[in-house]
């Protein structure tokens, strides 16, 4: 894993998962945290790292939740990029709204 990452992965709170697939099927490196979004809601984060490269290749948040009848439920919402790159052209402005 590349230097930053590394760094990263030494923070508190912060675990080194090893190896995992993202949601596209790609190998990388993971590194996951857990945060208290409200009482009794919580959401794991994984950022999921092509090694060789160091680009971000997806974020895997699952929320974790007990219900009325002492079930666990769980949501799972993930974010997968293909492409991470430079650009010198200037972004599409969304048209403004009154």
């Amino acid at each position: 894993m590349l230097i930053p990452y590394r760094i990263l992965a030494s923070l508190p709170g912060i675990q080194a998962e090893g190896e995992m697939t993202d949601p596209l099927g790609r190998r990388g490196q993971a590194l996951s945290y857990q945060e208290e979004i409200e009482p009794g809601l919580f959401t794991q984060v994984r950022t999921v790292v092509d090694p060789s490269t160091g680009l971000l290749l997806a974020q895997v948040r699952t929320n974790t939740t007990t219900l009325a009848n002492g079930r666990q439920a769980e949501l799972r919402v993930s974010t997968s990029y293909q492409v991470v790159d430079w650009t010198d052209e200037r972004p599409e402005l969304p048209a403004r709204r009154d």
